[in-house]
């Protein structure tokens, strides 16, 4: 499903976050996301034939905070922060570490403190920082009471000219939930690594 919201990147990624939760109560089996500055793109295993409840204001933000856990931008905000305190380092002289190794040693240190230390400074300071991008409120409140009972929703039959574009961005969002099948961790890993190479 592509929206075009034209909100910003900072307010379609929350959108995208929270409209997958929904998605997943609808039984539709989301599995990542895709936010511009002017649309979101969301797939899923099941097609959404109810746009409109999607965008729903009521408790649209009701349990976003635990949400936010099970995604894997709080693992690229807590990859960046432990970077940033040296708790993971990036390289050594005459060695570096390939963006497959640090994200791994950044992820078993994540789940490790989600584990055992859920109250550890560095998981507060992910937090902060994603909260800080992702969360704006106000503007995202506003928006669903301007466009509710507005919202125009066509079934193609292929993908239109402008949605092309957005299927081909690198910047993924996965949700981590053991019911959901993550089917593009690796194959985005290796486009991600060869882009940067």
């Amino acid at each position: 499903m592509v929206a075009y919201t034209f909100q910003g990147r900072s307010a379609n990624q929350t959108l995208g976050i929270v409209i997958l939760k929904k998605m997943l109560k609808l039984k539709l089996n989301p599995i990542a996301f895709i936010a511009t500055d002017y649309a979101l793109v969301i797939w899923s295993e099941k097609e959404c034939k109810e746009a409109k409840k999607l965008f729903e204001n009521k408790d649209f933000f009701k349990g976003f905070d635990n949400w936010l856990q099970n995604t894997s931008l709080m693992r690229k905000h807590f990859k960046d922060v432990a970077i940033i305190s040296g708790l993971i380092d990036k390289n050594y002289p005459g060695y570096i570490k390939t963006h497959k190794q640090i994200k791994f040693n950044s992820d078993l240190i994540y789940d490790v403190l989600q584990k055992y230390e859920k109250n550890h400074i560095l998981l507060e300071c992910t937090k902060l920082e994603a909260m800080d991008e992702l969360l704006e409120y106000r503007k995202i409140t506003n928006y669903l009471t301007n466009i509710k009972n507005k919202i125009i929703h066509k079934s193609l039959m292929k993908v239109s000219p402008m949605a092309i574009p957005l299927l081909l961005e690198f910047n993924v969002e996965k949700i981590k939930d053991k019911n959901l099948i993550d089917r593009i961790e690796d194959e985005n890993t290796l486009l991600l690594e060869a882009n940067l190479n």
